[in-house]
């Protein structure tokens, strides 16, 4: 986990000319998004793994049913949910990069909140951030 999260940033940092245009309050929002991203995709990897129990039933039933499940189905593999995080955290910093710097706040808020909506949905029914 710890190696895609490093290719990810060292990517991220690669660019850091297309990213002058950002404020300190752009990129620290930006920062915060891949943090609660993380924490996503660490329980998105959880359900792959089938490392989760849901309370509901007792048993090892859990499945992707967030935005993720459009790209990688419901029962992805580890590297299937490895590659939509990455691909996702990237897709998202070159739109807040192309929106006009007005919009990249609204973007960014409602980008945090929905992803922190998955994650409280995960860790009701028991869903883990473990490695």
């Amino acid at each position: 986990m710890f190696k895609y999260i490093f290719l990810f940033l060292v990517s991220f940092n690669s660019t850091a000319a297309d990213f002058d245009d950002w404020s300190d309050a752009d990129k620290v929002r930006e920062a915060v998004f891949i943090g609660i991203t993380s924490v996503d995709w660490l329980q998105t990897r959880n359900i792959a793994r089938h490392n989760c129990t849901n309370p509901a039933t007792g048993m090892h039933d859990c499945y992707e049913s967030g935005p993720a499940a459009m790209f990688i189905g419901n029962n992805p593999s580890v590297g299937q949910v490895n590659s939509y995080f990455i691909g996702a955290m990237l897709a998202h910093a070159g739109i807040v990069t192309v929106l006009p710097s007005k919009y990249r706040a609204v973007f960014q808020f409602t980008s945090i909140a929905y992803e922190a909506s998955f994650i409280a949905g995960n860790y009701k029914i028991g869903i883990s951030a473990k490695f």
